[in-house]
């Protein structure tokens, strides 16, 4: 599950890739808020013992901690500070509680209290379960072939195969320990089937390996949801101007291209700010691609800038430029949403 800004701007990527083709194109890198705003200021968080009512031993709530503990969105600097685990085990034995009761926001809430923690994931497994399917498959094969390998006899014939599908159900819930809600909850029922043939060596996995697959998704989804972070896409640039250019600024702007597509921003901004002042800033295409460079180097408020000059050079609406306005708008929001996030007091 994808929050609505990712998911939209993703989707207007993808309209950029689908028309581009062989396009020359550039990488660009934005900071995306979390999807739950009110997890930014819970940053000491524990995760309890999930409730385990399928009978099965799934560890969905290690796969979480896990998962946790480890979001970094600067290199070795975490996220998260995770409570212990043991400890948070040892408070549910002496008060005696349930794991099936840890759902109870006023329960969640108790431990979370009791262990020092902000932020309590809470949950439990709710199905897990196998079904297998035996089919047959329709294979050619070509034998009798000549010295040439031509003149073949097509033999027509079937193979036996298996399907294994695994589904897993499970119900995740995150407490504001202070407030004693549930920011929020969400119930997942995520499935996957496996396929082999007697013709190819591959196995299927066991149930207990298909479950914790299912699992490892399920853990991801759920703090996917929870934590700004960085996407990557890419931006076609103009591989040409639309006015004429001397030689010498023609091979600028083809040797300015050759730099961003290497990632080398900064040769690459050292050529279009000449050719922006050889063109008296007149080209769009050159104050376009010239916004790309500072879009990619982070400097959103620059890029927005120049796309709109860029965009008051055109005699006609301009594919590239008008989804790096819609683009660029979005992108500064978002940043400085997931900055306030990122910079929140953890509540004490």
């Amino acid at each position: 599950m994808v929050f609505k800004s990712f998911h939209s701007l993703v989707t207007m990527v993808a309209l950029v890739l689908i028309t581009t083709g062989c396009a020359t194109t550039t990488d660009i890198r934005a900071l995306q808020p979390a999807e739950v705003g009110a997890a930014a200021s819970l940053k000491r968080v524990g995760v309890a013992p999930f409730d385990q009512q399928a009978k099965t031993n799934v560890s969905l709530d290690s796969k979480i901690e896990a998962e946790l503990a480890n979001y970094q969105l600067e290199q070795g600097v975490n996220y998260y500070n995770v409570v212990d685990r043991a400890n948070l085990e040892t408070i549910i034995k002496e008060q005696k509680f349930q794991l099936s009761g840890l759902t109870d926001k006023s329960q969640a809430t108790k431990i979370g209290k009791l262990s020092g923690a902000q932020a309590l994931v809470v949950g439990n497994v709710s199905s897990a379960g196998i079904e297998d399917n035996n089919y047959r498959e329709d294979r050619v094969k070509y034998v009798n072939c000549d010295s040439k390998g031509k003149n073949c006899t097509r033999r027509e014939y079937t193979v036996s195969c298996k399907s294994r599908t695994v589904n897993l159900g499970a119900q995740v819930k995150l407490t504001d320990v202070e407030r004693g809600d549930f920011i929020t909850a969400n119930n997942y029922n995520q499935n996957k089937t496996w396929r082999t043939c007697e013709d190819n060596s591959s196995s299927l996995p066991s149930k207990s390996h298909g479950l914790e697959v299912l699992a490892d998704e399920i853990a991801t989804a759920f703090v996917f949801r929870l934590v700004p972070r960085y996407i990557t896409f890419k931006v076609e640039l103009y591989k040409k101007a639309e006015v004429k250019l001397e030689k010498l600024q023609a091979d600028q702007f083809k040797a300015g291209i050759e730099f961003i597509k290497a990632g080398r921003m900064d040769r690459a901004e050292d050529f279009f700010a000449l050719l922006m002042d050889a063109t008296q800033a007149r080209s769009f295409a050159v104050v376009y691609n010239y916004g790309v460079i500072k879009e990619a180097e982070g400097k959103f408020e620059e890029a927005k800038k120049l796309y709109e000059t860029a965009d008051k050079l055109t005699l006609s609406p301009e594919k590239n430029i008008n989804l790096a306005l819609v683009r660029i708008n979005k992108i500064i929001s978002d940043h400085k949403v997931a900055l306030e996030q990122i910079g929140r007091q953890a509540k004490r």
